[in-house]
């Protein structure tokens, strides 16, 4: 959308789009992440847009954002509530209704996937966020009717402001740094298991790895503290941090050496992504596609994850430094912005 008016000269009524997002937005996590920017950069773009958050808003509210939206847009990885919130569309002549799936959609199996399907069918369009879920997408719908993209999109100039606590954080860190050869940085949204009971952020075996590599700091954002209460029982040796607290996670990136995503399952991190965007070292589990320029290992593959992680010893961790740069490595074409754009040109 590039004009606000029409061709008579006179103000055209804005499109609005309401986008839902999975989890409570005081909390950090990708999807609100995600919601976050996508909303404000439709906003750039000249659409009016109304957010709802299942978790933390009243229902009434959900259901003025469908009677007030011309096109409602889902951000889930529940499969029984993006049908619900599909189905939904029906009962308020939603023009159109878009849906992100945030997570590997293969991790669904029997009734999930049929509900998802379902969904994916009844849908004006479906974004998937892996090459996995794009394969089970081709299998049943037409090529207009879903999109491979990233999750990620470039952080806004708000998220670059740091709070005292952001500064206080730095300099803990700071202080820290010359004891230890390097600097790695994890990140767990919450405390939860996969369909196996498998942590599925991995933090658990990270904190076990780097007790036997005390000469590097790792640092665990755990915003939640729910992985600090877990490991409460053992011993937390100096060269292990727990930032229990909202942060901004870009400031964490720029201390850092490289990054770690040692998860059991995947969408597409966005954690990831803005690693890698910033030209940080990043070393990932193989249990989905990984964006290029990150390092692979097996699941549960720890002694595969400690020599990436020896690897470092004596590697400078040179970044990009032009802004245009960094934003050159996401194309247009992997975005949800780009379908926008092409739709309501």
């Amino acid at each position: 959308m590039t004009s606000q008016t029409n061709k008579e000269g006179t103000p055209k009524e804005r499109i609005r789009i309401g986008v839902i997002g999975d989890h409570d937005p005081n909390l950090m996590g990708g999807i609100r992440v995600h919601v976050v920017r996508l909303s404000r950069s439709l906003e750039a773009m000249g659409f009016a847009v109304i957010n709802h958050y299942p978790r933390a808003d009243p229902i009434i509210d959900l259901f003025r954002l469908y009677w007030r939206s011309d096109i409602v847009h889902v951000n889930m990885t529940n499969v029984f509530m993006i049908l619900a919130l599909t189905l939904m569309r029906f009962l308020f002549s939603v023009k159109s209704l878009y849906i992100t799936v945030h997570e590997d959609v293969l991790r669904s199996s029997g009734i999930k996937l049929k509900v998802l399907k379902l969904s994916a069918r009844l849908c004006d369009h479906l974004f998937v966020l892996n090459d996995d879920s794009r394969a089970w997408a081709k299998a049943f719908l037409a090529p207009s009717k879903y999109s491979l993209v990233t999750a990620f999109l470039p952080p806004t100039a708000q998220e670059n402001l740091l709070s005292q606590g952001d500064k206080d954080l730095a300099a803990r860190i700071d202080a820290l740094r010359p004891k230890f050869e390097k600097m790695f940085l994890t990140y767990g949204s919450h405390l939860c298991y996969d369909s196996k009971n498998q942590e599925i952020y991995g933090v658990s075996q990270l904190f076990d790895l780097f007790c036997d590599l005390q000469h590097h700091l790792l640092i665990i954002v755990d915003p939640t503290g729910g992985y600090k209460e877990t490991l409460r029982s053992k011993h937390v040796p100096e060269n292990i941090l727990f930032v229990n607290e909202r942060v901004n996670f870009t400031n964490l990136i720029n201390l850092s050496d490289a990054y770690i995503r040692n998860t059991t399952t995947d969408g597409d991190s966005i954690a990831l992504r803005e690693a890698v965007f910033y030209g940080l070292t990043s070393f990932a589990t193989d249990v989905v596609s990984r964006p290029d320029n990150v390092d692979i290992y097996p699941l549960n593959d720890l002694e595969a994850l400690q020599s990436l992680i020896l690897s470092m010893k004596g590697r400078s961790n040179s970044r990009p430094v032009s802004r245009d740069k960094l934003e050159q490595q996401i194309a247009p074409s992997q975005s949800v912005l780009e379908f926008y754009q092409r739709a309501f040109a």
